[in-house]
């Protein structure tokens, strides 16, 4: 049959397919109503076709993957960050998709071009996108508190020296700024903030760090001086979030902490789990001292579903065109408020009605800069969060810092070339 979706995308779908999909993902907390949703949807089409969900944390659902892969025991289809599909196409653990997305009709032109660029390794296709990899890095300030300090709730705050200019007046009332390090999985704080001041971690042909020249080490610099300024030490700054991960809605609703970054879902998580905070939102802020600054953010990628070895299969397919490509798609995205990676979900009109703040969404998913990523991304994260450390526990001065791990991180990046000659 052809699925006829109201986005203007038609596809051939097979709901005579008998089978069991198992999904690896980690759509946990309110979005697992939505999921619900889903396997519901799927399954008056498909009715002969189970959906088992099995959720993890997004911060380490890659780990766990990789472990049931190496068991032998994966799941047919697996959400993963598109950062981490390099490494796992080099391991032969996912399926190349371009000979199913030209039998059933997928077009790649449906979704924004850096999108499907990011699922691409080596030339063939590896995922579809669910959510954008865009909007990551947006500034949310919670007005409240900006009215109790002192400071006119409808303010902009646009650039490193604004948040700067918050630190005093939050101290007086006992609150902190924000804890700078908590941002998007997949890359650091520093990473963030040095694309923001107009500079980059490596060259686009992967040869070369850069993140030590002068705009990661202004980046490095301000982030240091942000937190000694707020609470001396990072460890007394710290949110009780995890490290490599953005900070949860369940941790800013106690209003300890007067502005966060975190990722377009967040006006849905908001929603849910702190109806109490009156918030306002804008795009990641620039440095004012550095006229090469535009506070453009990087995306290594976001969420794609992937069939495994396991999932050659048509019921796994069926699922992944589903939920990626149809109708569905643009549902689970428009109960978030947040962007699709499919072009023409974006322009229905109840998006813009919902949220407020929805040209922010727009506008910073037109700044954002697509970071390309090797099959080691692993372990240049761990990398990158050492030096980060080094940074925020004081181990190094910045710029040392900076040097010491570009060392070794150009040493990686060699040894990776030389294997891929």
């Amino acid at each position: 049959m052809t699925v006829t979706n109201q986005v203007g995308r038609d596809y051939l779908a097979y709901p005579e397919t008998i089978g069991t999909v198992e999904f690896s993902n980690c759509w946990g907390g309110a979005r697992i109503l939505l999921i619900d949703q889903w396997i519901a949807d799927f399954q008056a089409i498909y009715p002969n076709i189970q959906v088992q969900s099995n959720v993890s944390d997004c911060a380490a659902i890659r780990e766990q993957q990789v472990a049931s892969l190496a068991g032998g025991q994966p799941a047919n289809v697996m959400m993963i960050k598109s950062d981490a599909i390099a490494f796992f196409a080099e391991q032969n653990a996912i399926l190349g998709l371009d000979e199913l997305m030209a039998r059933d009709g997928i077009e790649p032109e449906w979704f924004y071009p850096g999108e499907m660029a990011s699922r691409v390794w080596e030339g063939t296709t590896y995922g579809l996108p669910n959510v954008t990899a865009g909007a990551l890095h947006l500034l949310f300030l919670n007005k409240g508190l900006l009215e109790r300090i002192g400071v006119d709730p409808d303010q902009e705050i646009t650039t490193w020296q604004d948040l700067d200019a918050l630190v005093e007046p939050a101290k007086a009332a006992g609150l902190f700024v924000m804890d700078p390090a908590k941002v998007s999985t997949g890359m650091t704080a520093h990473m963030l903030l040095t694309y923001a001041n107009g500079g980059r971690y490596w060259d686009d042909e992967l040869t070369t760090i850069l993140w030590n020249e002068p705009a990661g080490v202004e980046a490095a610099e301000w982030l240091l001086q942000f937190v000694q300024a707020q609470a001396g030490t990072y460890e007394n700054l710290a949110t009780g979030a995890a490290r490599n991960n953005v900070i949860q809605a369940t941790d800013w609703a106690p209003e300890q902490y007067v502005a966060m970054v975190n990722g377009s879902w967040s006006f849905f998580q908001l929603a849910e789990t702190a109806p109490h905070i009156d918030y306002s939102a804008f795009i990641f802020p620039r440095n004012a001292d550095n006229p090469a600054s535009e506070g453009r953010t990087p995306s290594t990628g976001g969420w794609s579903f992937c069939l495994t070895q396991a999932g050659a299969d048509q019921a796994a397919w069926e699922w992944v065109k589903f939920t990626c490509a149809s109708n569905a798609a643009c549902s689970f995205v428009i109960e978030q408020n947040r962007p699709s990676p499919v072009e023409a979900c974006n322009e229905d009109p109840a998006l813009a009605e919902a949220n407020p703040d929805w040209s922010v969404v727009v506008e910073n998913l037109s700044k954002g800069v697509a970071v390309p990523c090797t099959s080691i991304h692993p372990q240049f994260l761990e990398l990158w969060l050492e030096m980060e450390d080094a940074i925020l526990f004081e181990e190094l001065g910045p710029k040392e810092a900076l040097d010491f791990y570009a060392e070794e991180g150009q040493r990686l990046l060699d040894e990776w070339n030389e294997t891929r000659v």
